[in-house]
């Protein structure tokens, strides 16, 4: 088996109930700039069609040729993004791809996500960078811990899951800052 070495900031007593993983500043920084961009680029999105969902999230406007939106116009949107994530199980269709079908689906559908449906044995971006961040690997606590989080930042659950898999990674991430991400973070 094949692990991978993360590079991280050295610790440098940073710490946070919030993050409780995360011991650098460095990296703290880092969180909060992916969590302003992922939220930055959520708000940009406007509302598209299952087909455009579908390029954007699976790179494939025929991957879900067939699948149609179980019925339950008379529940939040929250709980009607939960079912439809639950519905949309599809071969080879990732956690990730499914969230950000459904995330690109939200404003033309009245759909939110509430929680973030970590794939806590699999290898998914997002849920590996929460795991980390919120030192946690049952998934429960890592939802709850992932609420907190999005709720004292003001970052919908949605753009969280971007800014986790964001954070996490090597690539580097458009500048965007947040003073409320950064205050909550104590940045």
């Amino acid at each position: 088996m094949v692990t991978k070495r993360l590079v991280r900031a050295t610790e440098d007593g940073y710490r946070h109930d919030l993050v409780p993983g995360v011991k650098a500043t460095a990296d703290a920084e880092r969180l909060a700039t992916a969590l302003a961009a992922a939220t930055a680029d959520l708000d940009a999105r406007g509302p598209l069609d299952i087909p455009q969902a579908a390029e954007l999230a699976f790179g494939d406007a025929s991957a879900v040729a067939g699948w149609t939106p179980p019925e339950n116009a008379s529940w939040t949107p929250e709980r009607r993004f939960a079912r439809w994530f639950d519905r949309l199980r599809l071969p080879n269709v990732t956690r990730a791809q499914r969230f950000a079908f459904l995330v690109a689906l939200g404003p033309a559908f009245d759909l939110e996500a509430g929680e973030l449906f970590f794939d806590v044995k699999g290898a998914d971006a997002a849920t590996l960078a929460a795991k980390r961040a919120l030192n946690s690997g049952d998934a429960i606590l890592l939802e709850r811990r992932a609420r907190a989080l999005a709720d004292a930042t003001g970052v919908p659950v949605a753009a969280l899951d971007r800014g986790l898999a964001l954070w996490d990674g090597t690539a580097p991430i458009d500048r965007s800052e947040n003073e409320t991400i950064r205050a909550a973070l104590r940045l």
